[in-house]
């Protein structure tokens, strides 16, 4: 995020700087310092240029927008792990590869034996149209039932 608003500084200078050549180009254009042709040329590349930082900053501004929308802290992250170790450590071995799974779990093994547990966080809350249901089809069970998550 550091990166991006340094960058949007930069771009607002640099549209500044073609703001101050465009009106330049212009003084000496009125002044008849300097011909059509090559003022038609120069204001050209000042023109293009400044198109170009226009859509810089757009990326830039949509880019930092994204991370500032979806950005967790540590605090968010810690809150999320214990309600998730909470939930899991009371789960049977089934609802726990089901969580697991729910979650984008992957396991990666390092050549030298160690490893790191990846997991997907989803970035926004389902709405209650877009719940999943879960049906029980444990061993045992007498009849389906359906819950929402």
């Amino acid at each position: 995020m550091a990166s991006l608003r340094r960058e949007l500084g930069t771009l607002q200078q640099q549209q500044q700087v073609g703001q101050d050549a465009e009106a330049r180009a212009f003084c000496l254009a009125a002044r008849n310092d300097v011909r059509e042709a090559v003022f038609n040329q120069e204001l050209g590349l000042i023109r293009t240029r400044q198109r170009w930082i226009v859509e810089q900053t757009e990326r830039a501004q949509a880019q930092l927008s994204y991370l500032d929308r979806y950005s967790f802290n540590a605090e968010a992250i810690a809150l999320l792990r214990q309600r998730l170790d909470a939930r899991v450590m009371g789960a049977t071995s089934e609802d726990r590869r089901f969580v697991m799974g729910a979650v984008g779990t992957r396991l990666i093994v390092q050549a030298d034996g160690s490893w790191e547990l990846e997991l997907q966080v989803p970035r926004e809350i389902a709405e209650p149209a877009e719940r999943f249901h879960i049906l029980n089809s444990r061993p045992g069970s007498n009849s389906p039932s359906k819950s929402s998550n």
